[in-house]
């Protein structure tokens, strides 16, 4: 299937930081979700996360970066570091608890993505200053799906409790 912009909360949804759902915005790794590992402590965003496992875990200024800001830096860390040889199952596996945590800690978000149904959803940029979208040039991350991978085996799996529980609402509870 092909994924455009002007689809995206219509038949997918994009997570990315200019998406055009709030929930795929919030799913990014860019997006300000504090949340605290069970390892490695508070961070506040999974970009910041992100780099600060991929440095080494040596640049601790990232665990209170967001956004922009946390990618910069990030970028600066991983100057001299080739991100293939990071990249590797444990490194995985370490994103995945995060990106677990981030969703049960911030249940606003969960919440949205629960209400997504069963879209799937994808990481792919796009140029959004194109004020034709349907025109907009897209480029696909198929790097990344194994983190869309885990972020609808969450909503799936809290769909179902939520259901076996009777839970219309989860943005009212404290999850861990």
């Amino acid at each position: 299937m092909s994924f455009r912009p002007e689809n995206d909360g219509i038949d997918h949804i994009n997570a990315y930081s200019k998406a055009r759902t709030k929930v795929g915005r919030l799913l990014t790794n860019y997006a300000r979700s504090p949340f605290k590992h069970k390892t490695f402590g508070e961070f506040e965003s999974m970009e910041g996360f992100w780099f600060w496992l991929a440095s080494g875990r040596q640049y601790n200024r990232l665990r209170k970066l967001h956004g922009y800001d946390a990618n910069q830096l990030g970028r600066i860390c991983l100057e001299n570091i080739n991100y293939e040889e990071v990249v590797d199952d444990r490194f995985r596996t370490w994103i995945g608890e995060a990106t677990k945590a981030k969703l049960r800690q911030n249940t606003d978000i969960l919440q949205m993505l629960v209400e997504t149904g069963d879209l799937p959803i994808v990481h792919y940029y796009y140029d959004y200053k194109n004020p034709v979208l349907t025109e907009a040039k897209v480029t696909f991350l198929p790097q990344h799906q194994w983190q869309m991978e885990i972020v609808m085996d969450v909503r799936k799996k809290t769909q179902e409790w939520m259901k076996r529980k009777g839970i219309v609402d989860i943005s009212k509870y404290k999850l861990e």
